[in-house]
């Protein structure tokens, strides 16, 4: 039976646990991340760690489901837009935000943990996913836009493991480079926001369910 020791102190909620490990990660890197040190983080006693989470799998899984939620919110809150532009503007802030230092420490993990690989892997393809089809939006080739989505991932994944510090003004500045280079968009950056000048040929709304239906059609024929 688990119990806490945390006498005299408001218990903590799980989240507090997982924010502590993300600051650890993005610090001082994965092979840093023990019980001690996130109880240390904390001020707490293990007693605390251990009325919550049976085991250390038992957290990692619950951090790796943690962060793959954010990835979750972020997907969900793109894909409620239509407009590529209004996208592009809305989402900046996210990437701004990003724990972009927690990740790297996420991606060397993952070369020795296969739950954490997995976890990586997943987050990764969702990322894509949504980015194919924001370029789908405005990029009539398909096979040009999964490319893209594919370098874009990739990008942003080999800027977060390259050095530590990592440079998040490096990243932000590649990502303007991209979109410019590779996109045609044209955009200026004021702090956390993000204003789209110009898009590649009309903005245009193109719904997932026109491209089901027509995948539907091509299929029946």
């Amino acid at each position: 039976m688990r119990t806490n020791t945390q006498s005299g102190k408001q218990r903590l909620e799980p989240a507090a646990f997982f924010n502590a490990a993300m600051k650890i990660l993005a610090e001082r890197g994965a092979e840093e991340l023990t019980v001690d040190s996130v109880c240390a983080h904390l001020g707490v006693t293990k007693g605390s760690f251990y009325h919550h989470f049976e085991n250390t799998a038992e957290f990692t899984a619950g951090l790796l489901a943690c962060w793959e939620g954010i990835v979750d919110q972020y997907v969900e809150m793109t894909r409620a837009l239509a407009d590529p532009a209004r996208i592009a503007e809305a989402s900046w802030p996210a990437h701004v935000n990003r724990p972009h230092e927690a990740e790297a420490a996420l991606r060397a993990w993952a070369n020795s943990n296969p739950m954490v690989a997995t976890t990586v892997r997943r987050a990764d393809q969702k990322l894509e996913g949504l980015t194919v089809e924001w370029l789908e939006s405005f990029i009539e080739d398909p096979q040009r836009a999964r490319m893209l989505a594919h370098m874009w991932v990739s990008l942003v994944a080999g800027l977060q493991q390259r050095e530590r510090p990592l440079d998040r003004a490096m990243i932000l500045a590649v990502t303007l480079e991209f979109l410019r280079t590779n996109l045609g968009i044209e955009a200026d950056v004021d702090g956390d926001c993000l204003q789209v000048h110009r898009m590649p040929g009309p903005a245009r709304e193109r719904p997932r369910s026109t491209r089901v239906r027509e995948t539907v059609r091509r299929k029946s024929t």
